[in-house]
């Protein structure tokens, strides 16, 4: 899905920020991007406020039962709140932020953007696993129906030999086409009528400790706050790839996820516990060797924080779930990754950049969610920044043109 990016009310009743304040950095934020003089002259920015927060509900049933361990209490981290830093709750996480003005990025104003998106990726793992279940469970019953047909003609063909029976006739083509039909009839039902008995929210929270769990990349991390509200409240998440390419941002990222209790679940790319160094650092012959590809070629579960381009992390994981790796260059099978079942894009601008990348790494069936805060270009007050980053002039004179 393609969100915009939102401006509200700051006293609506859905959301938690009592303000909404301008962001201190002058490069930085909702008011301070490409869109900072137009929406200034409309007012659309409110002055400068300090941030004041409350807990959230959440926003579906989906994440009412998270999969994840809960941290320690809210009034404990309310007590150690050091100097200079606001404590920020969103979700079912919370955050210190910095108020100095060159402090890591982070835009209070997209909190229903997160919210919302929190919101599709459980539906989306909900409804990929009642995919997945569907696929294992017509192989089944087909096989089943299959050797039930082979035990019959067995039993006829032996009639037929004992002279116990008419020979049967070649049957024509046409009762081959109904035939097959009958069959495939059959199978559906007995598909669809076991699928009535399976409580699929229940199997997708089960799914985060399984080979059958998500995998969700987000690119530009930053602060890390929407990967760790995913990997919080998102139901039958496997692994998170928190990315960004600032490694002032992935340390921030990395303060985020032992303040809410995640240190347990943060891994390396080998699959290693974090917090643990291996001993065997003098084996330079291992340590240099590229990683070995399995034939299912998982990510290990947990957090996993990397300093890293977005877009050569999403060229390099473009190995299909369902390729052997024997069917692959050898110069190429130990460098290549698996695909992504959701790839989050939230740039500072437009997401063109990314979009190749994110369609090649993203799985068949996978999601996709793009934020843009491009609206100065994609508006028309820009026409000509709009033609170079997408190859197309907007229509200012439309009535559709926020829309479109």
């Amino acid at each position: 899905f393609v969100t915009k990016l939102a401006y509200y009310s700051p006293t609506s009743p859905s959301l938690s920020i009592n303000r909404i304040p301008t962001p201190t950095n002058k490069s930085r934020g909702l008011c301070t991007t490409t869109t900072h003089n137009h929406y200034k002259r409309h007012h659309r920015c409110p002055n400068k406020q300090p941030i004041h927060t409350i807990p959230r509900n959440t926003m579906s049933t989906t994440t009412t039962m998270p999969n994840k361990p809960s941290p320690s209490s809210n009034d404990d981290m309310t007590q150690n709140v050091p100097e200079g830093h606001q404590l920020i709750r969103e979700g079912q996480i919370t955050m210190l932020y910095p108020k100095s003005e060159n402090s890591v990025f982070y835009n209070p104003v997209q909190v229903q953007n997160r919210d919302l998106s929190v919101l599709m990726i459980g539906m989306y793992a909900e409804r990929r696993m009642e995919r997945m279940w569907v696929v294992r469970r017509r192989k089944e019953v087909r096989k089943e129906m299959m050797q039930k047909q082979k035990e019959e003609r067995e039993e006829k063909k032996k009639e037929e030999d004992g002279g116990g029976g008419e020979k049967k006739k070649k049957e024509t083509k046409e009762e081959r086409k109904a035939k097959i039909a009958k069959f495939e009839q059959d199978l559906e039902a007995q598909v669809l009528k076991d699928k009535s008995s399976v409580d699929f929210t229940k199997l997708t929270q089960e799914s985060s400790n399984t080979t059958d769990g998500m995998s969700i990349f987000e690119a530009l991390a930053a602060s890390g706050l929407r990967s760790l509200r995913y990997w919080k409240e998102v139901p039958g998440v496997r692994t998170v790839v928190v990315n960004d390419l600032d490694p002032v941002a992935v340390e921030m990222a990395r303060e985020n996820v032992v303040r809410n209790g995640f240190v347990d679940d943060l891994v390396t790319a080998a699959g290693d516990d974090d917090k643990k160094q291996s001993n065997s650092m003098d084996d330079t012959s291992e340590k240099n060797s590229p990683p070995k590809t399995t034939k299912h070629n998982l990510r290990p579960r947990g957090l996993q924080l990397q300093v890293g381009d977005a877009t050569h992390e999403m060229y390099i994981s473009r190995l299909p779930p369902n390729l052997h790796v024997n069917q692959i260059n050898p110069t190429q099978r130990n460098y290549q990754k698996p695909q992504y079942d959701v790839i989050d894009l939230d740039p500072y601008g437009s997401a063109a950049p990314f979009l190749d990348a994110a369609v090649q790494s993203v799985v068949n069936g996978g999601l996709l969610a793009v934020t843009c805060t491009d609206m100065a270009a994609l508006g028309g007050s820009h026409p000509e920044t709009c033609y170079g980053r997408y190859g197309a002039f907007p229509i200012q004179r439309s009535g559709y043109l926020q829309e479109l």
